[in-house]
């Protein structure tokens, strides 16, 4: 699944409109939305953030083919920010620590890491045996993921290879 934070409008859309009414997932849209714009202001002190997509997430046609054509060509216009890391983990590599579920592994400079498993909907700072197994698994999704050019060019690979007539 393409994270939040990379989401198009239509493709949120997509993926909520089996699980919530419209207005709700109009309301969701907008909060995310305005999630992304702040998460992703072009101020020196907004966090780096670093996406690794498992490959499947490109190829999965959520919306149908308009909605993911779109949607892969705004994964290309966001591994362009400044301060944006986008990998790609191609079919080839086996199961990995996100297989099961995503999840967002926070770091800070100044305090300890956090993380968020969202099958769970929940954060925590406070296992830190489980927070370290999902680091090294992060090490080993960064290790074994496509560079941010080759991702590129598999997306836009795949993005071309989808019919829209």
């Amino acid at each position: 699944m393409v994270p939040g934070l990379l989401q198009t409008e239509d493709h949120a859309a997509a993926v909520l409109a089996p699980r919530v009414d419209e207005a709700r997932a109009r309301k969701i849209i907008e909060l995310r939305t305005a999630r992304q714009e702040r998460v992703l202001d072009t101020d020196a002190s907004s966090p780096r953030l670093s996406f690794i997509l498992d490959g499947a997430a490109l190829h999965r046609q959520v919306g149908g083919p308009r909605v993911q054509r779109n949607q892969l060509q705004h994964l290309i216009d966001m591994a362009a920010h400044p301060r944006v890391t986008l990998q790609v983990l191609p079919f080839t590599k086996p199961a990995h620590c996100a297989t099961q579920t995503a999840f967002i592994l926070p770091g800070f400079h100044d305090d300890e890491d956090l993380l968020h498993m969202e099958h769970r909907g929940q954060t925590t700072g406070d296992d830190f045996e489980l927070i370290v197994r999902y680091q090294e698994g992060t090490e080993w999704l960064r290790e074994s993921a496509c560079d941010t050019e080759s991702s590129i060019d598999l997306i836009t690979r795949i993005r071309e290879g989808i019919d829209t007539t």
